[in-house]
């Protein structure tokens, strides 16, 4: 992303998108990325055809450019976009290697604890907030497991990748807030295992 020439350091960027989306999880991991690089976004909302007319691959999210460039498709991707930003900022990681790692957190973050999350969401609005119990466990225990992976990396590190906080950081603190917030796991319990 920071090769081309519309990123520069004091880019003010658009976010769009209907009420309900501007209040998620996704939108909350590029405002957070956003502030943590001293970017300015301002949130602005839209019906959803709207945001859909902004860039054929939206996910209910466009990151615009003050140039008029529009971006769609997944909260990671429009994450990544507004970290690069401010190329500065380490967000991305601080080096190939590091880059690497930091996109590898992103999908483990996606695939792990926001993709479940969004699957319980779906079966509790199908059956009127009550999901099959054993579909809970199922995700339940998963996510332990996938908790322990990463408090395991965390355990010499205050952080994902490196010495400072990254993309990789943000999006696995908001898609643990989303599957606390869903009584998924519990963020005061010390029965995560760390070894």
């Amino acid at each position: 992303f920071a090769s081309h020439s519309y990123f520069s350091r004091n880019m003010v960027a658009t976010l769009t998108g209907t009420v309900d989306t501007l209040k998620s999880s996704g939108a909350l991991k590029i405002l957070s990325v956003a502030s943590q690089s001293s970017t300015a976004i301002i949130k602005k909302c839209a019906t959803a055809e709207d945001v859909s007319s902004l860039s054929p691959i939206a996910d209910g999210l466009v990151l615009t450019l003050s140039d008029g460039s529009s971006f769609g498709g997944s909260s990671s991707a429009l994450m990544k976009i507004a970290a690069s930003l401010a190329p500065a900022s380490g967000l991305l990681g601080s080096t190939d290697h590091d880059a690497a790692q930091v996109d590898s957190w992103v999908t483990y973050a996606n695939t792990n604890f926001e993709v479940p999350v969004s699957a319980l969401k779906a079966a509790n609005a199908a059956s009127t907030g009550n999901a099959d119990a054993s579909l809970v466990a199922s995700i339940k225990k998963d996510m332990e497991f996938s908790i322990s992976v990463v408090n395991c990396h965390l355990v010499p590190s205050a952080y994902m990748v490196g010495d400072k906080v990254t993309i990789a950081d943000i999006s696995l603190a908001i898609a643990l807030q989303d599957a606390a917030s869903e009584k998924l796991f519990d963020p005061s319990s010390d029965d995560e295992k760390t070894t």
